[in-house]
């Protein structure tokens, strides 16, 4: 079974409401992240960078095209992996950054993530966040999971997203996770979704993953009542290790968001032991 030493290596595979050019990033990011593994040598640094391309159609009649980076350093230690990201956003020729620091500590068999970050250039993400989750052992290879998670936005006001109740199982070096998540909006009330993730290592070289989620204000892009905000995301992906010190991995996504959005995306991961 896979070991949490080093939780944080590959994150970069890893809202604003209200607004035509910005959706709720968090969620979208939340949902298609990975508790990620990959090396976990003790003192080595870690780089991984990331880019996805979307085609999102807002309305009929009106696409455009959305582009995502990020590059992140990661440093395992004996109890902790703390790392730095940043990232860049693109909404029809608009561009905002985000700044993140964090770290996963080992509590035992347990696992504590922290996190903060900031927006920077801020046309529509947030101006700050902060998240926190712990996977506790519950027995055998099965692991709950909480997290909790502060967005502050200019004109949004403030986000609040919370998942109280999720699992993970291991079996070999596979593993399988599912969340429910709660999400309130100042002034708009609450939304809810739930999603499920699946992550198989064919060999020690090849491997894939695939998940969705299904629920409400998954992008939150027409400011509507939750209720009227109904949608869903898809996703797969192949990871191969290129080299003794490199893993590349390609996914493709195709989600949908009711009355009007949908979004298919390409994304391509490069992780390294520097």
């Amino acid at each position: 079974m896979k070991t949490k030493q080093h939780a944080g290596a590959v994150l970069a595979l890893l809202a604003l409401t209200g607004v035509v050019l910005g959706e709720d990033l968090q969620t979208y990011r939340q949902v298609k992240d990975w508790t990620p593994y990959f090396g976990g040598e003790q003192g080595s640094v870690y780089l991984s960078g990331n880019f996805e391309y979307s085609s999102v159609r807002l309305a009929p009649g009106r696409q455009v095209d959305w582009y995502e980076s990020d590059v992140q350093l990661s440093l395992p230690l004996k109890n902790a992996t703390p790392y730095v990201d940043l990232a860049y956003f693109e909404r029809d020729h608009i561009g905002d950054y985000a700044f993140t620091a964090g770290s996963f500590f080992t509590l035992g068999k347990d696992t504590l993530q922290l996190e903060a970050g900031a927006g920077m250039k801020i046309d529509f993400i947030y101006q700050f966040q902060t998240t926190a989750e712990y996977d506790y052992h519950l027995c055998n290879n099965l692991y709950g999971k909480v997290r909790a998670r502060y967005l502050h936005y200019e004109t949004a006001g403030d986000v609040w997203v919370g998942s109280p109740l999720g699992l993970i199982y291991y079996f070999g070096d596979n593993y399988i996770t599912a969340d429910y998540d709660l999400s309130s909006t100042a002034g708009r009330g609450t939304a809810q979704w739930g999603s499920v993730k699946a992550d198989f290592t064919i060999n020690p070289r090849w491997g894939f993953y695939t998940g969705a989620a299904a629920g409400e204000r998954l992008f939150d892009m027409s400011e509507l009542p939750a209720s009227l905000e109904n949608g869903f995301i898809l996703f797969t992906g192949v990871r191969v290790r290129v080299l003794n010190n490199a893993q590349l991995t390609t996914g493709v996504s195709y989600s949908e968001e009711r009355p009007t959005f949908i979004q298919r995306s390409i994304d391509v991961t490069l992780s390294i032991k520097l």
